[in-house]
């Protein structure tokens, strides 16, 4: 739709954008990684489940 933003001028701005974007996410994936390898899905999953619970009381829901 907006093709006329994809110019020359654009082109630094947007690939700064990719490359941090794709080291952050790959800083992310490998942090992540590194924590479930030393301790597994058990703390996330509690953490999960107490946040949707709380959630859930503050929509008013239960």
């Amino acid at each position: 739709k907006n093709h006329s933003v994809l110019n020359l001028d654009n082109t630094l701005i947007l690939s700064i954008g990719f490359v941090v974007a794709f080291f952050s996410a790959f800083l992310a994936i490998k942090l992540f990684l590194g924590f479930v390898s030393r301790f597994n899905f058990i703390p996330f999953g509690i953490y999960r489940i107490i946040l949707g619970i709380i959630f859930l009381f503050y929509l008013d829901i239960l």
